[in-house]
């Protein structure tokens, strides 16, 4: 609007400005037409200053947009690093669960190759039985009738009525079948010995097993929930040490390491010998950052392996930290 004005003022003045040059310069004509001039030159300064408000307006709004475009691509970029670590947590649990779809199966195999076995080793075992009691049986007559000999061999002896080379005879038959039946008995009972090692060898078999799929299963659920990796968890740090002793469950009820990890009752710590509580029995796992105070140990607590497997008692007071086994199992415990 102001350089219209400017424009029509020109306009006008310049006409004037004409007649004005034949004459005086400091008549009414010129005065006017300076007057004019002023007027736009003070337009014109009062323009420069707008448009420098203006200049510095566009700068700032150009930073910003750079500014904004910078956050921008920012936040671009940690979208495509979530959905890389999404699509390699996917590719993780795909992993773990065909691992823990493979271990169901060998358990369920080993489950019924183990009823199998043990129903043969049982109709072993009655067999074996049955054939013991058959000779125990057979060697008690025979012992009875060993008895029976010596005796008429001593009244032959003394009645001097039979041979005696024949009644040794009978003697020695007599005692190798007894012995025979002592030494039958014997292999049957290590045969017997050796199925039960067998079955019990199954049963720690199916019971490791069970553990890895637990194991796995917890491992699945930690990498399911997304945030509980302790590779990326700022509230524990991995175990430095290991211990004999000093490794806890804070509930009886979980009264190994397995089953206190998955409760998430599982500690380590002592305030009455000079070892470190960033420790576990086998020198692996994580502890928490955070150092707890134990309540409650004659109550609940209990000793997990190492030098002494029982209950707690007298510990109340001492520094603890929370301890797991399970690369997925760094909870959030400040929640």
């Amino acid at each position: 609007m102001k350089l219209i004005s400017l424009l029509m003022a020109t306009s006008v003045a310049l006409p004037v400005m004409v007649n004005a040059a034949q004459g005086d310069n400091n008549g009414k004509p010129f005065q006017e037409i300076t007057a004019v001039i002023e007027e736009n030159r003070a337009l014109i300064d009062a323009n420069s200053a707008d448009i420098a408000v203006l200049n510095s307006s566009v700068s700032d709004i150009e930073s910003a947009v750079a500014a904004m475009q910078l956050d921008v691509s920012g936040l671009a970029a940690r979208i495509s690093e979530n959905e890389t670590d999404i699509v390699d947590l996917q590719a993780r649990v795909a992993g773990l669960e065909s691992d823990y779809s493979t271990l169901n199966g060998e358990l369920a195999q080993l489950r019924a190759d183990h009823e199998a076995d043990m129903a043969a080793i049982n109709a072993a075992i009655a067999a074996a039985n049955a054939s013991i009691a058959a000779l125990q049986a057979e060697l008690q007559v025979l012992t009875a009738a060993l008895n029976q000999r010596l005796a008429s061999i001593e009244t032959s002896v003394q009645d001097n009525a039979l041979a005696i080379d024949a009644l040794l005879l009978d003697l020695s038959v007599t005692s190798a079948k007894a012995l025979a039946n002592m030494v039958a008995i014997a292999g049957l009972q290590s045969d017997m010995d050796a199925l039960e090692v067998r079955a019990a060898q199954h049963e720690a078999d199916i019971a490791n097993l069970q553990a890895q799929i637990d194991a796995l299963d917890l491992r699945i659920s930690g990498l399911e929930a997304g945030d509980n990796s302790c590779a990326n968890s700022t509230l524990w740090q991995p175990v430095d040490c290991t211990t004999n002793r000093w490794v806890w469950t804070s509930e009886r009820a979980n009264a190994s390491v397995a089953a206190a990890d998955a409760a998430g009752t599982l500690w380590v710590g002592d305030q009455h010998a000079a070892i470190p509580s960033t420790c576990s029995l086998d020198g692996t796992g994580w502890v928490s950052t955070q150092v707890f105070t134990m309540q409650g140990c004659n109550s609940s607590w209990y000793h997990i392996g190492g030098t002494y497997t029982g209950n707690c008692g007298g510990h109340d007071g001492d520094q603890v930290r929370r301890l797991t086994m399970n690369p997925e199992g760094c909870v959030n415990y400040t929640e």
